[in-house]
């Protein structure tokens, strides 16, 4: 699997997302087919991409195969769990403009 461009990336003004590496990441510009609102909005969701895969690694070993944890396991990994969740607060709220 081939690396992505490095991250931070965010959403700038006419529907471009640029690293902090380079510039042009992606286009999500209004194309007669989207609204300028729907256009930002993805801008901001394909900019949380990195945000959101760093989120997700985040979580301890083992938790994407179960379906439930019980207290014990929390309770004996309670930082991983809790930096997974600030990670992936952040993540939503740069996707969605809102507040982590």
């Amino acid at each position: 699997m081939s690396k992505h461009t490095t991250g931070p990336w965010k959403y700038v003004e006419g529907g471009w997302v640029d690293s902090t590496s380079t510039p042009n990441v992606a286009y999500c510009g209004q194309l007669g087919i989207r609204t300028a609102e729907e256009q930002i909005a993805n801008g901001k969701l394909i900019a949380a991409a990195p945000d959101l895969l760093e989120a997700c690694q985040a979580l301890p070993i083992g938790i994407l195969d179960h379906d439930f944890i019980d207290a014990a396991d929390f309770k004996d990994n309670a930082e991983p769990f809790l930096r997974a969740m600030r990670l992936a607060r952040r993540a939503i709220a740069k996707a969605t403009g809102g507040q982590p």
